[in-house]
């Protein structure tokens, strides 16, 4: 169409998370992201049933780039 602007398609470069986070599953509940990946300690095996691993981390986005770790539901609380 004449007059029209080209879209411009912005691209993201680099780990939008600094921890361990395979196989990762993203769904939105359309205002917000939600994803769940595999911890370190189950992808080699190790899954720690005293709680202190993150089998499965729980991350939440408002733009697919900025991500925070939430509480795993059913989980209790990893304390220091």
């Amino acid at each position: 169409m004449a007059g029209t602007a080209p879209r411009i398609r912005a691209t993201y470069v680099g780990p939008v998370h600094p921890d361990y986070f395979a196989d990762p599953f993203v769904w939105s509940d359309g205002r917000e992201y939600c994803a769940i990946g595999t911890g370190r300690a189950e992808a080699a095996g190790r899954a720690d049933a005293g709680g202190h691993s993150l089998v499965f981390p729980l991350l939440r986005s408002r733009d697919l780039v900025t991500w925070t770790p939430q509480p795993v539901p059913g989980r209790p609380e990893r304390r220091a």
